[in-house]
């Protein structure tokens, strides 16, 4: 990652829960070594996983830190979930994020990642993604599952046909299981090569890599 960044360009982390932000402060204490003039910003969505844990010392280590104070937006034909799409997008679209800036994201595939990936275009774009994750969504895993039990929904129709395209946003493919119970199929439409400049697979760690 310390060879993904540029020069002397600031890094933004985007992350939505405690065990992210530990990596993300990991990376950003080495990138400060190399270059302690870097700075180094990080992007909070909201989780209720905030609440449990008191992340202040690790929080430290970045320059700033941006907390969303209000809840992801999640794909639904309600109004309310509609204004609040509206809402979050033009927070988003006024976010502090110079176009020389790094973006680092462990927060695939969400609607307020693809609305700072679409509107921070010069932005360098990096990928953190878990193997397990990386595997069912973008090399066949869900292929294992039934395609007859997962539906695309009124909402999600809704935010594919009309407000991605009237909000600039990226394409998404979102399936539903229809019990509620077995994971979602969520990607970008277009390729990961296409989105970001770099993906990186995370694996877990085994004593025999150590």
């Amino acid at each position: 990652i310390k060879d993904s960044v540029k020069g002397n360009e600031a890094v933004t982390f985007l992350v939505g829960d405690p065990g992210s932000v530990v990596k993300a402060a990991v990376i950003a204490e080495n990138l400060k070594k190399e270059n302690p003039e870097r700075i180094t910003d990080v992007v909070l969505f909201q989780n209720r996983r905030w609440h449990v844990v008191d992340a202040t010392k690790i929080l430290s280590i970045f320059d700033t830190v941006i907390r969303f104070e209000k809840p992801c937006v999640r794909y639904s034909a309600r109004p309310q979930k509609i204004i609040a799409a509206i809402h979050m997008a033009r927070y988003i679209k006024k976010l502090p994020i110079k176009k020389d800036t790094t973006i680092v994201s462990f927060s695939n595939m969400i609607f307020e990642e693809n609305c700072i990936l679409s509107y921070h275009k010069n932005s360098r774009k990096i990928c953190l993604i878990e193997n397990r994750w990386y595997d069912f969504t973008f090399n066949g895993g869900y292929e294992a599952l039934p395609k007859e039990e997962f539906r695309e929904t009124i909402g999600q129709k809704v935010f594919k046909y009309i407000f991605e395209p009237l909000l600039g946003l990226q394409a998404t493919v979102f399936l539903e299981h229809k019990d509620g119970k077995v994971i979602n199929y969520f990607r970008y439409k277009k390729p990961l090569e296409e989105i970001y400049n770099e993906t990186f697979v995370l694996m877990p760690f085994s004593q025999k890599n150590a």
